[in-house]
């Protein structure tokens, strides 16, 4: 009976955030229509600006679905509502930084419309997955490092435990060759194979630090993605917090929050 009363109620609060995705879809209109004046703005342009805005829209819209359908007890939706919130603030910041680039009243106007409406947005159903979320268990790693197999080692979120970081002996589907693979929260990318007993090293000797500056020097200087250098630690997405940046309309750089408030550039 308790668990009925809850899940009504949770349907009760999600159903509710209709009315926020309703104002989010206004400003969407409003914004289409806007770039649709603007008669110096190439068709290539106002095509793809006008995607990032129903992108953004269409996330928020999705996320709210699968909040909906967890409702009825389907679990599994709950990680594809937070692939879809994210999705949903990458193409916030893209959108923001479009209409910055026009520079004008009307841009500037929209710019705040669409911010506040997405956050009342945002706010309502993160909270409402933060909620659905709190029954389920988190398990604490009690490795640093975990390894898979022969040639295969994962690095699990110091909070949570979910796979954060992959390193294998391995092709993607662009290699005609074995490569050391590696997948991070931001990015994958194939390094050379004669590395691999190198950072194999650091790896079963369980030290995050060899391996980060392993990856800064050969790969790029922000390292290992998922690593905060302060605490020492590797966090999965949902835990280091990521934020994409945006220079009129092009992507820049990514940064990442740590649980403790550690900031950093995390993918450029």
């Amino acid at each position: 009976m308790e668990n009925k009363k809850n899940q009504s109620a949770a349907k009760e609060r999600t159903w509710k955030i209709r009315e926020y995705i309703s104002g989010l879809e206004k400003v969407k209109d409003e914004i289409i229509e806007y770039l649709g004046t603007l008669s110096d703005l190439d068709d290539s342009t106002r095509n793809l600006w006008t995607g990032d805005t129903k992108e953004c829209y269409y996330s928020i819209a999705a996320a709210w679905q699968m909040l909906s359908s967890q409702t009825k007890n389907n679990n599994r939706f709950l990680d594809s509502a937070g692939n879809f919130l994210k999705a949903a603030e990458s193409r916030l910041a893209q959108v923001s930084s479009e209409l910055t680039s026009l520079d004008t009243k009307e841009a500037r106007c929209l710019k705040q419309e669409v911010e506040e409406s997405f956050n009342y947005c945002h706010l309502a159903l993160s909270a409402e997955l933060e909620r659905l979320s709190a029954g389920k268990k988190n398990k604490k790693p009690t490795q640093k490092v975990i390894k898979a197999a022969e040639n295969e080692y994962h690095l699990p979120c110091a909070v949570c435990g979910e796979i954060a970081v992959k390193f294998k002996i391995g092709r993607t589907k662009y290699d005609k060759k074995d490569s050391l693979v590696f997948s991070g929260i931001t990015f994958s990318r194939s390094m050379e194979k004669d590395l691999a007993p190198q950072l194999f090293k650091h790896l079963e000797q369980e030290n995050l630090s060899r391996v980060h500056a392993f990856m800064k020097k050969h790969y790029k200087r922000e390292g290992l993605d998922a690593y905060c250098p302060k605490c020492g630690k590797i966090y999965c997405k949902r835990h280091y917090r990521t934020r994409e940046e945006y220079d009129e309309g092009y992507y820049d750089c990514t940064y990442g929050t740590c649980p403790k408030g550690h900031k950093r550039i995390i993918h450029d």
